[in-house]
C-alpha cells in the first residue's frame, strides 16, 4: 500500500481502510479479489471467526488476543519514542485515528483490544517501557 519508509498519504490511508474486496465471511474468499484485500476485508474476516466476550478463543485471554491488540491497538507515544521516529511509524497501519475508526466497525476486535489493554501487566509494561530506539 505504502512506500516503505515514507509517510502514508491520505489517499493511501483511505484506500487501505475504506476500500477493497468486499466478499465477507462465511462465504469463501473470492480469489479474483485477492489483490484488493485491505484492512476492511481482513478485519471483517477476523471479526467473523473470533469469539464473543472480549477474547478470540476460549474463555480467557490468550496469545491470540495479545497479537490482535498488538496489531490493531498498540502504539508508541511520543515520549517513549526515539525523537527521530516519525509518528506514522509509531501507530498501527500508519494512522492511529484511521485504525481506531476501523475498530469501531468491528466490535469483537475492539472488545479484545480493550480487554487486553485493561490488563494490569499490560498497563504496567506500557507505563515503564521507556524510550524505544526503533
Amino acid at each position: 500500500m505504502c512506500t516503505y519508509g515514507q509517510p502514508p498519504t491520505e489517499e493511501q490511508l483511505d484506500t487501505w481502510f475504506n476500500t477493497g474486496a468486499d466478499d465477507a465471511s462465511p462465504a469463501p474468499a473470492a480469489g479474483a479479489d485477492r489483490s484488493t484485500r485491505y484492512a476492511k476485508w481482513w478485519m471483517g474476516r477476523i471479526e467473523y471467526v473470533v469469539g464473543d466476550g472480549g477474547v478470540a478463543v476460549g474463555s480467557k485471554i490468550s496469545l491470540a488476543d495479545v497479537l490482535i491488540y498488538n496489531t490493531f491497538a498498540e502504539f508508541l507515544p511520543a515520549e517513549q519514542a526515539n525523537e527521530s521516529l516519525p509518528q506514522y511509524r509509531r501507530e498501527a497501519f500508519g494512522s492511529k485515528a484511521h485504525t481506531d475508526a476501523a475498530l469501531l466497525a468491528h466490535p469483537k476486535l475492539l472488545a479484545i483490544c480493550e480487554k487486553v489493554a485493561a490488563q494490569p501487566a499490560i498497563q504496567k509494561w506500557l507505563s515503564v517501557r521507556g524510550v524505544q530506539n526503533f
